[in-house]
């Protein structure tokens, strides 16, 4: 249980950067992304970022696997795609984030397990529920709301927050996440 400590301040941290679209460790992703309808597994490659725990490897990159389209389906802008990666040695999650007009969405996805989420926030405001089928929880918080759903090798978290904090936005950020998430699972790559 050494870990459980870093583990969760690690995770904290993850949410408060996905939640913020202006951290210096973003960094704007170029290029434009092939448009899909819907998405099936990418060829095999190496994760941008990987860790030396042995665990899985991140097989779902949101910054390289969500496509322009996707995105824009999803409610966001392409052009504001964000790296916010956090490589840590024991685990590791690639990040993007994603702005439109009222929102900032962030999505992580990582290799540590949905057990260890749970056990996160356990005491917390979690509610369990099910995404496309996957094991997932929402947690909601002042002016944003966070959504973790499981994957094969590991977890998807999603945060989403009002565009500049302290606005209101015409909906609460819990509102709707589900329906995100269940899109982000259809475009994820099979298997995961």
């Amino acid at each position: 249980m050494r870990h459980a400590r870093p583990l969760a301040v690690s995770c904290a941290l993850i949410t408060a950067a996905l939640a913020s679209s202006c951290s210096s460790q973003t960094e704007p992703v170029t290029g434009t992304q092939p448009a899909a309808p819907s998405y099936s597994a990418p060829t095999t490659r190496t994760p941008r970022i990987t860790d030396d725990s042995g665990r899985p490897q991140v097989a779902f990159d949101p910054c390289i696997d969500l496509s322009d389209a996707q995105i824009t389906q999803l409610g966001y802008e392409p052009a504001s795609r964000r790296k916010t990666d956090f490589p840590a040695g024991t685990y590791t999650f690639l990040s993007c984030s994603f702005e439109s007009a009222d929102y900032v969405i962030g999505i992580a996805s990582g290799n540590i397990t949905y057990a260890e989420e749970q056990k996160k926030e356990a005491g917390s405001a979690a509610t369990p529920t099910t995404v496309d089928g996957r094991q997932a929880m929402t947690i909601p918080a002042d002016e944003q709301c966070t959504l973790a759903m499981k994957a094969g090798y590991g977890i998807v978290i999603l945060t989403r927050s009002a565009r500049a904090r302290g606005t209101k936005t015409s909906a609460p950020p819990c509102e709707g996440i589900k329906d995100t998430a269940a899109m982000i699972s259809r475009f994820m790559p099979s298997g995961t």
